[in-house]
C-alpha cells in the first residue's frame, strides 16, 4: 500500500468520529433553586434566543466546546443562570 494512501486512510479514520459528534450545545436556563425552567439547542460557536415562559428571554452564546453565557448586553434576573446539558 502506498504511503500516501495509508496516510489518507488514517486521517479518514481519525476524522470520522469527530464528524459524527453533534455540533450543537444544550443550554438549560435554571431558576434560583437550580431547576430547569427553559432549554434550547445552541449552535456551537453561535448564539440563540431562549424564551423563559412568556415573561422574558435570554440571548445565549456557545463556544465551540459548548461553554455557555449571555451575550454582552444582557444580565440574568431573579437568580437565574445557564448550565450546559451536553450536546444536541
Amino acid at each position: 500500500m502506498a504511503p500516501i494512501f495509508k496516510t489518507a486512510m488514517l486521517l479518514a479514520v481519525a476524522i470520522l468520529p469527530a464528524a459524527l459528534v453533534s455540533a450543537n450545545c444544550i443550554a438549560n436556563i435554571l431558576n434560583i433553586n437550580q431547576a430547569v425552567i427553559a432549554t434550547g439547542c445552541i449552535p456551537a460557536g453561535g448564539q440563540r434566543l431562549i424564551r423563559v415562559g412568556s415573561s422574558h428571554s435570554y440571548s445565549i452564546r456557545a463556544t465551540t466546546s459548548c461553554g455557555l453565557g449571555l451575550t454582552t448586553t444582557q444580565r440574568f434576573i431573579n437568580g437565574e443562570s445557564v448550565a450546559s446539558g451536553g450536546r444536541c
